[in-house]
């Protein structure tokens, strides 16, 4: 099963989210320039600075069974005008909001979140609020698209993201992607002039790499002396560190299916 082709943005429902926060100035810029591509676009975002949440919900807000009676909405959601919505929650809780309370009568017909204040590759990707908000959507039967922006030396130069926001939604979808799919987006921090091209890109991982600027891998005697598999597909790091926008097509089904035939064979006498 796949999510449906859009033909036509403009004629969507689109739903914004992040993990910095309402008055962050990354979803100011996407809500800015996805408006020029569509009318119906609502905003529900934390109330407070919330990366690094993932995709955790709090479970006051999600076992909610819908507006009470006299319609107001459940304590936890603020209005802050028409199409704009504070919830103090996750950013997962965010778009179940949304869906469940806000915009139930007409549900959104695509997610986006970010634009991160940050780059979410490589590990990133798992603590990532902005990642888990676009999951959340997935996991409601929305189609998601997850942007996120290096920062350099607490700079942010949102060029790039301006020119390519619109552009880039208008043709990631119109594919039909898998419906466990979500896509995500980073943006380096460098000028358009410096921009050297969109990769499509994979999943990298910073504990590999042969200079990890952020990450020490502790471990190291855990692992064999096999070596490392090497990919005709730039990892997210490489298109990043070579002033590239990366577009990465990551998926809820963390499965590892190499492994379950050896793993089925070794627990075999187990099962009696």
């Amino acid at each position: 099963m796949n999510f449906k082709r859009k033909e036509n943005l403009k004629n969507c429902r689109i739903l914004i989210s992040n993990d910095d926060g309402i008055d962050a100035p990354g979803i100011k810029v996407l809500e800015e320039e996805i408006c020029k591509i569509c009318d119906d676009v609502w905003v529900v975002a934390p109330q407070d600075q919330k990366s690094g949440a993932s995709h955790s919900v709090s479970p006051g807000l999600s076992n909610l069974e819908g507006i009470p009676e006299n319609d107001k909405l459940p304590t936890g959601i603020r209005k802050i005008d028409n199409r704009h919505f504070s919830v103090s929650g996750t950013p997962a809780d965010c778009v179940y909001c949304a869906v469940n309370f806000i915009i139930k009568d007409k549900l959104p017909d695509l997610v986006v979140t970010g634009i991160n204040c940050g780059r979410n590759v490589a590990e990133d990707v798992g603590y990532s609020g902005t990642v888990g908000a676009a999951a959340e959507g997935i996991v409601l039967g929305i189609p998601a698209v997850a942007f996120s922006q290096h920062l350099e030396k607490g700079k942010t130069d949102w060029e790039i993201a301006r020119h390519y926001i619109a552009p880039l939604l208008e043709k990631i979808t119109s594919l039909a992607f898998s419906r466990n799919t979500l896509v995500s987006v980073n943006f380096p921090n460098i000028s358009l002039a410096a921009l050297k091209g969109i990769d499509v890109s994979r999943q990298g991982e910073w504990r590999f790499e042969e200079d990890p600027q952020e990450f020490e891998l502790s471990g190291k005697d855990n692992y064999d002396d096999e070596l490392l598999p090497k990919f005709d597909i730039p990892s997210d790091i490489e298109s990043w560190k070579n002033n590239k926008i990366s577009v990465t097509p990551l998926k809820l089904d963390m499965t590892d299916y190499a492994s379950i035939a050896p793993l089925s064979k070794v627990l075999n006498d187990l099962a009696g």
